[in-house]
């Protein structure tokens, strides 16, 4: 069985009175992409959304062939660990690590190590997995969390 084709991560934070200001200084690194709720959004397809809810968002690399350790290890090593922060923030947001996985066949392989679980876990960071097929367009406004 063959490794998914391309993978991507991003780590989501969402809530409509989200500051992004506080979220960076609470998770430590700073988001490729954040907006308060009801502000402008330029989408990488250079479209203008509101957004509908506050949101901070951190992507790291696509990777090919998909490699969603390499991905996750890469989110998690750039933010905090205090258990503490990761459960103020579950508390007040929606907080989630969303992967894309691209498939070139309908039969592909994608793991994830057990140590990233737990420390997915540890941080109350929910796993959303997106499988696009290779007939499927690809969007890369649903991938940014510009609309999400």
């Amino acid at each position: 069985m063959a490794s998914v084709d391309r993978s991507t991560v991003t780590l989501r934070i969402l809530g409509d009175d989200l500051d992004p200001a506080e979220v960076t200084r609470l998770v430590g690194a700073t988001p490729s992409g954040a907006a308060r709720r009801g502000e402008p959004i330029l989408s990488s397809l250079n479209r203008t959304f509101t957004a509908l809810t506050g949101r901070w968002a951190l992507r790291v690399r696509e990777l090919a062939p998909g490699d969603l350790d390499t991905q996750i290890r890469e989110i998690l090593d750039r933010t905090t660990d205090d258990p503490a922060v990761w459960h103020q923030l579950a508390q007040r947001f929606e907080c989630k690590l969303v992967c894309g996985l691209f498939l070139r066949t309908g039969n592909e392989l994608a793991t994830i190590a057990p140590d990233l679980l737990g420390r997915l876990g540890e941080r109350h960071l929910r796993l959303d997995l997106d499988l696009y097929t290779a007939s499927a367009p690809r969007d890369p406004d649903s991938l940014d969390g510009t609309r999400h």
